[in-house]
């Protein structure tokens, strides 16, 4: 049972997918933009409820996690994605030409999908969510 469960939230989508289709369905981003657009920002988010599971990702993306704390060894994980992302020229929330004052319509629109928020490994609220949009604009 356990095995299944962790199969299960591991393939869960959570925030990132949550937070990608408003930005498709209010801006016309594609989805999978979005959600790369997005994953570095909501990791750092989610980074206090999966630090094995970061641990886990910066390993497997070549990071050396050996003689790291646990938490240093998650935030491997989320400079890993930023980095990755940098390289492959994911775009920002600037570039794909979304306006900052929209983010308190698309943290609404983030929480109405009940199908991405409950996977998530840490808790949403309205205001986390429009706080995770706000640190993209800054990024």
């Amino acid at each position: 049972m356990r095995a299944a469960r962790a199969r299960r939230d591991s393939a869960a989508t959570g925030r990132v997918h949550g937070l990608a289709m408003p930005l498709g369905g209010q801006f016309n981003v594609p989805h999978g933009v979005a959600n790369a657009a997005m994953l570095p920002h909501v990791m750092r988010f989610n980074l206090v409820s999966a630090v094995e599971r970061y641990r886990d990702i910066a390993e497997a993306l070549g990071e050396v996690v050996t003689g790291c704390s646990p938490r240093r060894g998650a935030e491997l994980a989320v400079e890993a994605v930023e980095r990755l992302s940098a390289d492959i020229g994911v775009p920002g929330l600037r570039q794909l030409g979304i306006p900052e004052d929209a983010i308190d319509a698309l943290a609404a629109d983030g929480m109405t999908n009940t199908r991405q928020i409950l996977p998530n490994p840490r808790a949403v609220r309205h205001a986390d969510l429009a706080g995770i949009l706000a640190e993209a604009f800054r990024k």
